[in-house]
């Protein structure tokens, strides 16, 4: 009884382990918002609001920076390559294409890596001008 749905047990530990990191990357918005709290909480004021401010300013910059982003490489991908590779002006082996391609393959392992970098930016960013924002707030 050392294999469950086909797999070693070592394989299952990695998986285990690859699901948590994930789903910590992926809530890191909300972790580092609350750890940032945790550890500031007798100099912090309205931390609630603090926690907000960094995950919807995590997820509003990373929803900008993936439309910015992928909407115009999707388009591309669509309406333009299989064109252009058909015209022979663009090869298969192209840089574009290739990063393209793996962009739109595995843009959901990619993703916890982005959420995670922009969380860190982001979280940095306003727990170090809180307080101000605060006062200015009212």
């Amino acid at each position: 009884m050392t294999e469950a749905f086909g797999f070693s047990g070592a394989t299952e530990a990695f998986w285990l382990v690859f699901a948590v990191i994930y789903l910590a990357a992926v809530h890191s918005p909300v972790l580092l918002a609350l750890i940032i709290v945790w550890f500031q909480r007798k100099s912090m004021r309205r931390r609630i609001l603090f926690a907000g401010t960094v995950m919807g300013a995590t997820y509003g910059l990373l929803s900008v920076f993936f439309l910015a982003a992928y909407v115009p490489l999707a388009a591309f991908m669509l309406f333009f390559a299989p064109t252009l590779i058909h015209l022979g002006y663009l090869g298969r082996d192209s840089v574009l294409v290739t990063v393209a391609d793996f962009v739109a393959a595995w843009w959901w392992a990619l993703l916890p890596v982005i959420v995670l970098i922009t969380a860190i930016f982001v979280s940095r960013y306003f727990a170090s001008r809180w307080n101000r924002i605060v006062e200015a707030l009212g």
